[in-house]
């Protein structure tokens, strides 16, 4: 029997433990992926929104640019400044101090030689006053270190205390020399010597010190010209960022304008030649452009369905959907240039209703529409696909009948009339009315009858199937181009 342990109900799993911390870490990464997926959206959305946005972001990053590079260029120029300020004030400084403490040297080895040769007794007072200059200089140039720093200089290899106890044993020669009376000219000869002697090291030091200073006052102008060189670079590399950001952005708002503004105008051009059918297609759908290209896209859907309204009632009757006598004269001259070039015949068929001017006054003229709505199926459905029926005018039929020589037009004419005569015409009255056709047949052979004589000599062959009693077909045969036709009366 196991036993529940109230420890190890707390106890965790290693495995389950790393495979929580996987998913929770997953489960973060998602969320900061989320939410820069949002803030993306938020600030590409009114970018793809408007072009008025779009513009308005190339002005930002174009002053953004701006602003980067006056920054730049303000920022190097006063590092460049700053650093020529301070090597030359540091300079400046140092050599001032150095040829003012050159100068008090010299005077000092000037003053023993005035003593001890010309017996100058103010030469004492004079070295108490040079003295006290000489010690304020070098505190100067100590504090000068100290202020501008000596470790990375060229004179921070001389030792500023060290030059100071050469300086404390001048101090100290000048003062037996001028605490003795000037003696022999060997004997003062000697004390120079030995004034000299204590003088000639701090001077050399001194000068060494000044030369180290121009060496770094050099080395420093030519680190300002680095300086200089790389705000140069600086100052250029802000530029063609700042260059870089407008091209990058006239790239992108060109792009995301030209080219719709180029398919715009392609699709207008398309309209204008009736290209109906062209519809245009943007990336970007939500812009001005975009709107515009959708509003360009119903018109063309518009235009197109209108044409084909328009065309269909250029050609085809309103009432029966066949082809109107518009169509019929354009197809006929059309079909007998068929039939001449590949040497075939072709027939015409004049259909007309007998009798329906008694439909319309006995049922009415909706009744005689939806008659003639009927036979006008009647007489599609029984001819063949390549055939031509059109309304001719009234309760006139003509068919073109491509390929049909007499035999099989005077068929063709024989299953119309039965089709018509047979089929009871349901006209929404509660009972079915008959009506029967006439019909007038002309074969045509190729190069024989032109269109105008294929009309009249069909009319003809009608004229006489009515003058015969109606409901029949009547056939004017094969005819010449020069001879009448002869109509052939076929009873029903």
């Amino acid at each position: 029997m196991k036993h529940f342990s109230f420890f190890g109900f707390f106890r965790r799993d290693p495995a389950g433990a790393r495979d929580l911390k996987a998913a929770r870490n997953s489960r973060n990464r998602r969320i900061g992926l989320s939410q820069l997926h949002r803030l993306w959206s938020a600030i590409a959305y009114p970018f793809h929104r408007s072009i008025h946005i779009r513009f308005q972001y190339a002005f930002a990053l174009a002053i953004l640019g701006l602003a980067v590079m006056a920054v730049i260029t303000v920022v190097s120029g006063r590092a460049l400044l700053n650093t020529y300020k301070h090597s030359v004030e540091e300079t400046n400084l140092d050599i001032t101090l150095i040829g003012r403490l050159q100068e008090s040297l010299r005077e000092i080895d000037h003053l023993a030689y005035i003593y001890l040769f010309e017996g100058d007794q103010s030469a004492r007072s004079r070295f108490k006053a040079t003295e006290k200059t000489v010690d304020t200089q070098f505190r100067q140039l100590a504090a000068a270190e100290m202020h501008f720093g000596s470790d990375n200089h060229a004179h921070s290899s001389i030792s500023l205390p060290d030059t100071t106890l050469v300086w404390q044993e001048v101090k100290a020669e000048m003062f037996n020399v001028l605490q003795n009376t000037p003696g022999t000219t060997e004997a003062n000869t000697k004390g120079l010597a030995r004034v000299h002697a204590t003088v000639d090291p701090l001077y050399e030091t001194i000068a060494r010190y000044q030369k180290l200073s121009l060496q770094d006052m050099q080395a420093r102008l030519q680190s300002a010209q680095t300086v200089g060189g790389q705000a140069f670079y600086a100052i250029l590399g802000a530029i063609l960022v700042g260059l870089g950001l407008l091209i990058g952005m006239g790239l992108a708002v060109g792009r995301s304008v030209l080219r719709p503004i180029t398919k715009l105008h392609e699709a207008a051009h398309k309209l204008v030649k009736k290209d109906f059918a062209h519809r245009i297609t943007l990336h970007n759908t939500r812009d001005e452009l975009g709107q515009l290209g959708r509003v360009l896209n119903i018109a063309s859907a518009t235009f197109q369905r209108l044409h084909r309204e328009l065309e269909l009632r250029a050609t085809h009757d309103g009432l029966t959907g066949l082809f109107n006598r518009a169509s019929f004269d354009a197809q006929l001259p059309e079909q007998c240039g068929i039939a001449d070039r590949h040497e075939r015949p072709l027939a015409l068929l004049m259909v007309d209703v007998d009798f329906f001017k008694r439909v319309n006054d006995d049922h009415g003229h909706q009744v005689g529409d939806q008659a003639l709505q009927a036979i006008a199926r009647l007489l599609s459905e029984t001819t063949r696909p390549g055939d031509v029926v059109t309304r001719y005018g009234g309760e006139e039929f003509a068919i073109i009948l491509p390929e049909s020589g007499e035999d099989s037009a005077m068929a063709m004419a024989q299953r119309l009339r039965s089709a018509v005569e047979y089929a009871g015409i349901d006209c929404g009255t509660g009972k079915d009315i008959s009506v029967t056709v006439s019909i007038g047949c002309v074969n045509r052979p190729p190069q024989t009858l032109t269109p105008d004589e294929l009309v009249k000599a069909s009319d003809a062959a009608l004229y006489q199937a009515k003058e015969a009693g109606r409901n029949r077909v009547v056939s004017a045969g094969p005819l010449p181009p020069a001879t009448d036709p002869i109509p052939q009366i076929i009873a029903a």
